[in-house]
């Protein structure tokens, strides 16, 4: 059976065996002999922005609630926006960081102003951060010890 016309194609497994090996994000046969200093400037200041968000939440989480939902709005279309402005090309880097800025700024407001769409945008971060970890940590055990889960189950 072929996978052409599948969305997903099918995924074979070997039967476990009692031999480790590693089948993490690394291909075979590269390594980092070096460390790259020439950061893209966008994305090192969105994760400069994100840290500084981090630290506002842990900081002054609900003392400052009107603040806190902003941050969340802001983040959410920010990164949304920006993300719709990489598929499409139709304006510089540096014009789709504004678009992607000037669409965050009025979401940030909206959540902010609207308190149940901020409680819904904070909840909607958490589960998110919340999966993806999960499938992180999921994918990690899956492929490097088939036989936990058959253990653990029974």
């Amino acid at each position: 059976m072929s996978s052409a016309g599948q969305l997903v194609p099918q995924v074979t497994r070997s039967p476990p065996n009692m031999t480790y090996k590693y089948n993490g994000p690394h291909i075979e046969g590269s390594f980092c002999t070096s460390i790259d200093y020439n950061y893209d400037p966008i994305i090192s200041v969105i994760c400069a922005m994100y840290i500084a968000f981090g630290i506002v939440y842990t900081l002054f989480g609900y003392r400052c609630f009107k603040a806190s939902m902003f941050l969340t709005g802001f983040t959410f279309g920010s990164a949304i926006v920006y993300l719709i402005c990489l598929q499409e090309y139709l304006m510089p880097p540096y014009g789709n960081v504004g678009v992607a800025l000037c669409a965050g700024l009025l979401f940030g407001l909206i959540t902010m102003l609207i308190q149940y769409v901020g409680l819904f945008m904070t909840g909607f971060h958490t589960g998110l951060l919340l999966a993806i970890a999960g499938l992180a940590v999921y994918d990690h055990f899956l492929d490097s010890r088939p036989t936990t889960v058959s253990t653990l189950l029974y």
